[in-house]
């Protein structure tokens, strides 16, 4: 949970967390709203190198630098690096990218393999 409002954040974390699941809280919203956007972007990327048949090696250089710049931009932006770092951000990243059941990254391999968006 994202907020400026620690106390609001602690509330709703709470609310949210369960034995089976833990929510953790941030005062960088900036940070967290880059990662969550621009990771989307990342995955479509990744999935179009491997539409391609680019290899594990090309799409694991894209990941790395796509989230690099993806920390570059939040911190621009006024986001902390530290939470580009964490799962919120390439922890994140990383499943979008990588994960089997990621819509964006599903998009990218179709795109890679040729076929429209419609």
């Amino acid at each position: 949970v994202a907020s400026k409002d620690s106390r609001l954040a602690r509330r709703l974390a709470s609310m949210l967390s369960s034995p089976c699941f833990r929510v953790f809280m941030s005062k960088d919203v900036t940070g967290l709203e880059v990662a969550g956007a621009v990771k989307n972007v990342i995955a479509i990327a990744a999935g179009i190198c491997e539409g391609l048949g680019l290899g594990t090696n090309a799409v694991a250089a894209l990941v790395t630098r796509g989230c690099s710049e993806m920390r570059r931009v939040a911190v621009e932006r006024g986001g902390q690096p530290v939470t580009l770092s964490g799962l919120s951000g390439v922890g994140d990243a990383f499943l979008t990218c990588f994960g089997p059941l990621s819509r964006n990254r599903t998009v990218g391999v179709r795109l890679g393999r040729g076929e429209s968006l419609e």
